[in-house]
């Protein structure tokens, strides 16, 4: 019974050294991972500053679809309504981002149409201190371009 019982302990004593072996390799081959590959401190704080500021650096009307630094909606239509299309979400050759708007507009005769970017939306000048007071705004930039260029 004695003899059975220290076979288990010696077992059991053995399998606990391949384990520490194990674990004892792993750490050692992370010490050959280069520190290169690792994102430092600063690359973390450096990311964060980024992202916390990047809504306060520009007035965005459209930087992707549902962006949280998205002013305005495209809810004023006006003119033959029906002869103008909008997607918000087009993702296909877009300038900058993972998303554009497209718009299509098919001309008929002298129809004409068009979309206001309102705030909030559907704001005919009806609400009372609605929109963004935007006087001290030195530039506009946007980019635009046409099916074939």
């Amino acid at each position: 019974m004695k003899v059975s019982m220290l076979c288990k302990c010696l077992l059991f004593i053995k399998q606990l050294v391949i384990k520490a072996i194990i674990i004892s390799i792993f750490f050692l081959l992370l010490s050959f991972i280069p520190s290169f590959s690792l994102a430092t401190e600063n690359d973390a704080y450096e990311h964060l500053s980024e992202v916390m500021d990047k809504f306060n650096n520009s007035f965005d009307v459209y930087t992707n679809q549902d962006e949280g630094g998205n002013h305005f909606y495209p809810s004023g239509w006006m003119g033959y309504i029906f002869s103008i299309s909008i997607d918000t979400n087009w993702t296909s050759n877009c300038y900058s981002g993972t998303s554009c708007i497209k718009i299509n507009f098919t001309a008929s005769g002298s129809n004409w149409a068009g979309i206001y970017w309102q705030e909030p939306e559907d704001n005919w000048g009806t609400v009372a201190n609605g929109g963004y007071n935007l006087s001290g705004a030195t530039e506009v930039t946007f980019w635009a371009k046409g099916e074939n260029g």
